[in-house]
């Protein structure tokens, strides 16, 4: 089936990559259109409700270039309501109103109690579609940091953590290490999108604090408490998720760059060949660090006028 996506705004580099990401996993997928803003394509919806960076997405009835063409259009049977949403600029612009007018609306429309709701989607051409999913926001805000039994003042949003899950190139099942788990925020994002996760901290304060966490939100995981030079996994995991110490938010123990350094050499270990490792960095010097990585993509984001996060995609060569 052909769907339409808009993703949210606050990223659009970081929202398209996301997407083209999760597609990877998706054997129905087919892209028939995409830009920074949304996509039209056929897959797995499903996959795509997941996203960190996804506003809503609607299942395409019909498209149409003339509004002429809407007049022997048959919707659903019941109330509804027509929401406009431009993922590019069209030629001729048409409003709500002008839509639901030539579905033939009358006496139909319902803004209190309606059974669905039509997204008038522009893309390459308009389409309209039936909105099957729209970003809870409060979904993911019921998990920031204060809202749990334990946090630290400098703990990963859930949307973020999301988006480092979502981009690992894992899909269900497969398994994730957070090795400087802190809280856990990490590894609670990727139990609710179905991956196996196993934890680590070298702080037995913090690895207490995650374990209550997992559990207050209903999961249970293996977290190890070890400094990262002696932890040992018995199988070779499918990808690395982790927002790397620095400094002043987690206890290091020795230099931070042979910290890195080490780091490093023990995620290659880790990882099975090919396998994914997504990070965060403060400073992308630190990267020179890196002898056992390849360095695939880096997303910078602004959270604010001080703080620039950089996102960094690395994998582990094959041979």
């Amino acid at each position: 089936m052909l769907f339409c996506v808009e993703f949210s705004k606050e990223d659009t580099k970081a929202a398209e990559f996301e997407f083209r990401s999760i597609s990877h996993s998706d054997p129905q997928f087919q892209e028939h259109w995409t830009n920074p803003n949304g996509s039209v394509f056929h897959g797995d919806v499903s996959l795509y409700r997941s996203m960190a960076f996804v506003r809503k997405i609607g299942a395409v009835l019909f498209s149409f270039h003339k509004l002429e063409e809407l007049k022997n259009c048959k919707l659903p049977e019941g109330k509804y309501y027509v929401r406009k949403i431009k993922l590019g600029s069209p030629d001729e612009d048409f409003t709500e109103s002008m839509i639901g007018e030539h579905l033939q609306s009358e006496g139909r429309i319902s803004f209190k109690t309606p059974d669905f709701i039509i997204l008038a989607f522009y893309a390459d051409m308009w389409y309209i579609c039936k909105q099957e999913f729209v970003k809870n926001r409060k979904d993911l805000e019921s998990r920031r940091a204060p809202m749990r039994p334990f946090f630290s003042p400098v703990t990963l949003h859930p949307k973020f953590a999301r988006f480092m899950v979502n981009i690992s190139g894992t899909k269900k099942g497969d398994t994730i290490l957070d090795p400087f788990c802190g809280t856990g925020g990490i590894l609670l994002e990727g139990l609710i999108l179905g991956r196996n996760v196993i934890g680590n901290d070298s702080s037995l304060v913090m690895v207490k604090g995650a374990r209550l966490n997992l559990k207050y939100y209903g999961f249970t995981s293996e977290i190890h408490c070890s400094d990262i030079r002696n932890l040992k996994i018995e199988k070779k995991i499918d990808a690395v998720v982790t927002d790397m110490p620095y400094g002043r938010s987690s206890p290091v123990l020795g230099d931070i760059e042979s910290l890195y350094r080490i780091s490093f050499m023990k995620f290659s270990e880790f990882l099975k060949p090919g396998g994914y490792c997504v990070i965060i960095l403060e400073n992308l010097n630190w990267l020179g660090l890196n002898e056992s990585l390849d360095v695939i993509k880096i997303i910078s984001m602004q959270v604010h006028r001080s703080l620039t996060r950089n996102y960094i995609l690395l994998r582990n060569p094959v041979t």
